[in-house]
């Protein structure tokens, strides 16, 4: 297959290396793979990535292993950011990435419901929201804020089978009170949904834009009940018995849980699913940027400057007497970096670029940003 071609020119293909690294020593290296063939714990760690690596892709799709391939080149960029010097920067990298392969092992879909039994009984519940609650961490490469929903599920007296719905990239953190049977569970949503809190035995199927299962896909369960019910028929051959509403990534199923003691499993955390590999999301993202030296916090002086580029009709020393008139999340860009994602709504913030700096690269969001390289302003906030 031709994304197996790619493979070998990521150079992940297991060898006979005396070092067990995954790739063939004896041969001309970069200095990065001259260190792993060198240190005894980075060529162990290499090897346990490239197999976790196989196991994963061995079991899927041409498509969704050329999925995980793109994943892989994304990895092997920020890996060779450390250093070739830097051990400690590598075995971390190895070991993010094998914790990643091993725990995605779980997210594996197939699509396929014939060996989907549930009781006659189940009673099908969906629920959820457009988004969750914002966390500072991504889990996919699309560049969004990942959100996380906390669901908890109360029926003591009949099983339940799930389906949670979400638009933005999610991780469902799922419990459940004593005598709770959840039969089966359906994640859906436009980016990438995963499941965590459930015990390794419960059946799973990720329904979402990217999968591209024959189900379809649920964004927003307020207004596409009919889509809900028709992946439901699909999957359980019945219509939806109820739709629950979550908020503030809160979602609460079935009774009223009030002081039951709940249960979760460990086989599945929610931190497992965060892409290590991206940068820090949001306000955190932001912080991130600023202690590096990056950005810095936006002054009186840039606001007047940028003023006076624009040759304002009032004088802008009446404009700006006070430094409240600086934008709370206003930030001067100092060199080339990489927006945090989830920049929305009250998450967005007022940028400049310093002359000299390039562009940055991610998404803008509804953010504005003055470049002094062009005396122009893009985002939804430059006519604030």
């Amino acid at each position: 297959m031709k994304f197996l071609m790619l493979v070998m020119m990521l150079s992940i293909i297991p060898t006979t290396s005396a070092m067990a690294t995954s790739f063939d020593c004896s041969k001309t290296l970069t200095n990065i793979e001259k260190t792993i063939c060198n240190n005894k714990e980075l060529g162990e760690l290499d090897s346990r990535m490239s197999r976790a690596y196989f196991a994963l892709t061995s079991k899927l799709d041409e498509r969704h292993a050329k999925q995980i391939l793109r994943h892989q080149k994304h990895w092997l960029k920020a890996r060779n950011t450390c250093g070739h010097d830097d051990t400690k920067c590598l075995i971390k990298s190895y070991e993010n990435r094998i914790l990643y392969l091993n725990k995605n092992k779980r997210e594996l879909i197939t699509c396929s419901v014939d060996d989907l039994n549930i009781p006659e009984n189940t009673l099908i519940y969906a629920g959820g929201f457009v988004v969750g609650k914002r966390t500072n961490f991504q889990i996919d490469q699309s560049g969004s804020q990942a959100t996380q929903f906390e669901v908890t599920v109360n029926s003591p007296t009949t099983p339940v089978a799930l389906i949670l719905s979400a638009y933005s990239p999610s991780i469902w953190n799922i419990s459940w009170t004593k005598g709770t049977q959840i039969a089966a569970v359906i994640a859906t949503g436009y980016h990438r949904q995963v499941i965590a809190g459930l015990p390794s035995e419960t059946p799973t199927i990720i329904s979402s834009l990217d999968h591209k299962c024959p189900f379809g896909y649920v964004t927003d369960i307020r207004t596409q009940q009919d889509k809900i019910n028709i992946l439901s028929n699909k999957v359980f051959n019945k219509n939806v018995n109820h739709i629950y509403k979550a908020k503030n990534g809160i979602l609460v199923i079935g009774r009223e849980v009030n002081n039951s003691e709940t249960y979760t499993s460990g086989d599945t955390s929610p931190q497992s699913y965060i892409d290590l590999n991206q940068p820090l999301a949001g306000p955190a993202g932001l912080r991130e940027l600023e202690s590096k030296g990056a950005i810095r916090k936006m002054t009186d002086s840039d606001l007047l400057r940028w003023q006076n580029i624009k040759d304002m009709d009032t004088p802008p020393t009446t404009k700006l007497k006070k430094s409240t008139w600086v934008p709370l999340k206003g930030y001067m860009i100092l060199q080339e970096i990489t927006l945090p994602a989830g920049l929305y709504g009250s998450y967005s913030a007022f940028f400049f670029l310093e002359e000299g700096v390039p562009y940055p690269k991610g998404n803008l969001g509804h953010s504005a940003l003055v470049d002094f390289n062009s005396n122009s302003c893009t985002g939804l906030g430059c006519g604030h």
